[in-house]
């Protein structure tokens, strides 16, 4: 029983130790002093002295400041519940110039807690740097250490969209920037590909510089690498019948004998050789040397050995030459009312071909013909190439180049 009532005495004793502090707490209000700290300060004006005198804030602006302040009991536990809304504020609107600045900041405490008073604030004053803006414009690289392409392929410069980027920013610190650099990192490429990246800054120590206060005209960058195809293929000439002589009687060296090309894989694979020119054999006896360039490569396919000109060496082989005189030069195609007069009376002709046709041809076989087409007339001498005709042989052919002396004068009139 005694020890019900000990209980009942502490109850009692609690409940009225309760309503005392309730009462001298709510009715008496007793007052007491405390301090808030970490309450941020935010700036405003900032857009002012960009746009009026070209200026930013570069020191931090994670500063806190620390409050003492005196109120009630209740007021000074409600404020400490609303520590979010408590405010201190820099104006920057004022400033003109860069430098380090000691500036005063307003407090702000809620509405609810009007009868709190501050005390003191510390720090009292707000050192803030401002510095000049600065906009300059950087090139744009492209770091291809770890790129690698497929064999046979050839990768291009890369191509850079924009190719310099517009920085903004605290002057001293955007007069550190030497350059912007993207990285390429694709392998064993075979195909032209373009890819959005990100860039980083760069010093002069080739050092990474943060963007924290910068601006830039861009995000990131458009990076475009073409690859092309390499191929080594071989020059070849185009050997034209004549004198006798076809390919099979004919042997021919070149140099270079190959070069390397490159361009679109398409493209490149559909060359399979290249045809520098061509070699009238009725122009070689025995042996001739002709000199070629190198230009009968399609459009956007590139010459990449370098090479402008390729030197052929040809010789006919296992066949027989022959000189025969020949008196039987005739003109065709003479102008209306003109005549011809050969002055050239006989041309020694150089036939070839195998052996036994050779010894077979007689001189009337052959025929020397002259075309007078597109020849002015009343030409008092006039030198025209001529053709060599060797009639009922086929596999005989005149090696060589011949001209005819002709004079062409009007006709008698009957």
């Amino acid at each position: 029983m005694q020890g019900k009532t000990k209980i009942l005495y502490i109850i009692i004793s609690v409940f009225a130790a309760v309503m005392l502090w309730f009462y001298v707490v709510g009715v008496e209000r007793p007052e007491k002093e405390d301090t808030i700290a970490g309450i941020p300060v935010t700036f405003k004006g900032e857009d002012i002295i960009a746009e009026d005198n070209a200026l930013v804030v570069t020191s931090s602006k994670k500063i806190t400041v620390s409050l003492q302040v005196r109120g009630s009991f209740v007021d000074i536990a409600s404020l400490n519940t609303q520590k979010s809304s408590i405010t201190a504020t820099v104006d920057l609107s004022q400033i003109t110039t860069p430098g380090v600045h000691r500036l005063a900041y307003d407090v702000r405490l809620p509405s609810t807690n009007n009868e709190v008073t501050l005390l003191e604030r510390t720090p009292y004053y707000i050192e803030v740097r401002i510095e000049k803006i600065r906009s300059r414009a950087i090139e744009v690289r492209v770091d291809t250490s770890q790129m690698t392409v497929a064999e046979d392929y050839i990768a291009e410069e890369p191509v850079v969209e924009p190719h310099e980027l517009t920085i903004n920013g605290p002057e001293d610190k955007v007069n550190k920037i030497i350059y912007a650099e993207v990285v390429w990192d694709r392998t064993d490429m075979t195909s032209t590909t373009q890819r959005t990246l990100e860039y980083k800054l760069y010093d002069a120590d080739d050092r990474e510089v943060d963007m924290e206060g910068l601006t830039a005209s861009s995000g990131s960058v458009t990076v475009t690498v073409a690859i092309q195809k390499t191929r080594e293929v071989p020059l070849a000439v185009e050997i034209i019948h004549g004198g006798g002589a076809a390919e099979e009687n004919t042997v021919y060296t070149i140099s270079p004998e190959f070069i390397t090309i490159k361009g679109e894989p398409d493209e490149v694979d559909a060359i399979n050789v290249i045809t520098v020119g061509s070699v009238n054999l009725a122009e070689v006896s025995p042996s001739g040397k002709f000199t070629f360039p190198i230009v009968n490569i399609p459009n956007g396919v590139i010459n990449l050995s370098g090479e402008r000109e390729c030197n052929v060496s040809v010789e006919v082989k296992d066949l027989a030459v022959r000189l025969i005189p020949c008196e039987n030069i005739i003109a065709i195609n003479k102008p209306e009312g003109y005549t011809a007069e050969m002055i050239t009376k006989e041309i020694q002709v150089s036939i070839r071909g195998r052996q036994e046709d050779v010894d077979m041809v007689q001189e009337h076989n052959i025929r020397v013909v002259v075309d007078l087409s597109g020849v002015p007339p009343e030409t008092d001498r006039l030198i025209i190439p001529a053709k060599v005709n060797i009639d009922g042989f086929s596999n005989v052919g005149a090696v060589g180049i011949y001209n005819v002396a002709v004079r062409i004068s009007p006709a008698e009139q009957e």
